[in-house]
């Protein structure tokens, strides 16, 4: 192998011939005249037949003009960075891989094949994998398709099948090509923390861990060796939107391959995880406080005539109970805003607490409230449910060492097929001053 003039020794030519990188060179007409191993590899094709192949052969008809200037620009002194462009795989598929170009003057014959343009070529599979994630993240797509990009963005055949496991109001979900029973999920969204599996000791530890496929418990080491795999890596992830954490999940079809992915998810595959994770929490704390009364923790009126008038478009009936609190303004007048502040609350929590899980409980504004409860047919389950709500707020409360106490007065009203919510609510009210004006502790009826 000859170089500007003077002999290469053969263990340099070695070196490049036996190097992991893909590396080939290509003359002034554009032809191919030296490809290691490695490019063939990469490019699925035999050594035999990507030598003497030629440029327009290679690249992609779109990427021409680009790969063309590249070489020219080189072969005057230029140093591009390296970039993308698609090439030809040896079943005639398109792949985008990292080209970096520069120029090498070699003698001209006999002595040498004169100056010629080499290119490392790379494989940025993973680079892809995390723009292709950061950009589903950045336009908002859902939170469960931004993780499965990843998950499959990382995997492939030398480093493995990469899972994300993650918690989805309550459930356990997974991202990735396997089942989910493969990243410590049941079918039915349950946690499976069984012993000896990878991410029960990722999970009980906090720590990075790996477990060969021969020490799985089974049935799972069964399922693993018939799938290929000899080993599985497990990184947990903190999670600051739930409990226990996610998990980054890779099956390995090598031991050492999976000591090696070991080292590699704790870096920037966990850091995407991570992203993705503080995003969802901090897009759901917006949502909350979107949607959230901040003093009490009820609903707030839009939050309010969204869900209600959700059920009204599913023509799904529902009941309505009006709440004010009765002497709230001379607790805030003797005790100050910040006692009044905490009657609210309390007043709220015992509002959710009587309406129990179906209900809806939103503050309205100032010291109305009000329970909205669905598929209620009876009058008479709202009118008790008004007198309980009545009951509860009346009893004593216990704020900063005194006892203080307020009361409530109560409206109820029943949807009506192709009333607007806003009208239900407004019978409601009218009920409420209703029982105001007669001075009643009780409920009143929808006003006709």
């Amino acid at each position: 192998m000859n170089g500007t003039g003077s002999d290469w020794p053969d263990w340099a030519g070695a070196l490049l011939h036996g190097a992991t990188d893909a590396v080939a060179a290509i003359d002034a007409g554009g032809t191919i005249v030296y490809a290691n191993p490695a490019a063939a590899l990469l490019l699925t094709t035999e050594l035999d037949v990507l030598v003497g192949s030629t440029v327009l052969e290679l690249v992609h008809p779109e990427d021409l003009a680009r790969a063309g200037t590249n070489i020219e620009a080189v072969a005057e002194g230029a140093r591009p960075r390296p970039g993308l462009i698609r090439l030809r795989q040896g079943d005639g598929t398109w792949r985008y891989l990292e080209i970096g170009p520069a120029a090498v003057d070699l003698p001209p014959a006999p002595d040498g094949p004169g100056p010629l343009t080499v290119v490392t070529v790379r494989d940025n599979q993973l680079q892809e994998a995390h723009w292709q994630f950061l950009t589903a993240i950045s336009s908002g797509l859902p939170f469960e398709q931004c993780l499965e990009a990843l998950a499959v963005g990382l995997t492939n055949s030398d480093d493995g099948t990469v899972l994300i496991a993650f918690d989805d109001e309550g459930r356990r979900g997974v991202a990735g090509l396997l089942p989910p029973e493969l990243a410590g999920a049941t079918a039915h969204g349950d946690l499976d923390l069984t012993p000896g599996t990878p991410w029960q000791l990722a999970m009980e530890t906090g720590e990075p861990c790996i477990v060969t496929a021969e020490d799985l418990p089974e049935p799972l080491r069964a399922d693993a060796i018939s799938r290929g795999f000899a080993a599985c890596a497990a990184i947990p992830v903190v999670d600051p939107g739930a409990d226990r954490p996610a998990l980054l999940i890779d099956w390995t079809p090598t031991v050492a391959m999976g000591r090696i992915v070991l080292e590699a998810l704790v870096r920037r595959p966990r850091q995407a995880v991570m992203l993705a994770l503080d995003r969802r929490h901090d897009v759901a704390q917006l949502e909350h406080l979107a949607h959230v009364d901040g003093l009490t923790g009820a609903a707030n009126r839009q939050r309010f005539f969204d869900v209600v008038g959700g059920w009204a478009d599913r023509g799904q009936g529902f009941g309505v109970v009006y709440v004010d609190l009765d002497r709230f303004k001379p607790v805030n007048d003797s005790f100050g805003h910040a006692v009044g502040d905490q009657v609210l609350a309390i007043a709220a929590g015992r509002l959710r607490e009587v309406g129990g899980p179906t209900s809806l409980v939103a503050r309205l504004g100032g010291d109305e409230f009000v329970v909205a409860v669905p598929r209620l047919a009876a009058d008479e389950d709202l009118a008790a449910l008004a007198r309980r709500i009545i009951e509860a707020v009346a009893e004593p409360m216990a704020i900063d060492g005194r006892s203080v106490a307020v009361g409530a007065s109560a409206g109820w009203a029943r949807s009506r097929p192709e009333e607007p919510v806003d009208a239900t609510v407004a019978r409601a009210d009218a009920a409420l001053y209703d029982a105001k004006r007669d001075r009643t502790a009780d409920a009143a009826g929808p006003v006709r």
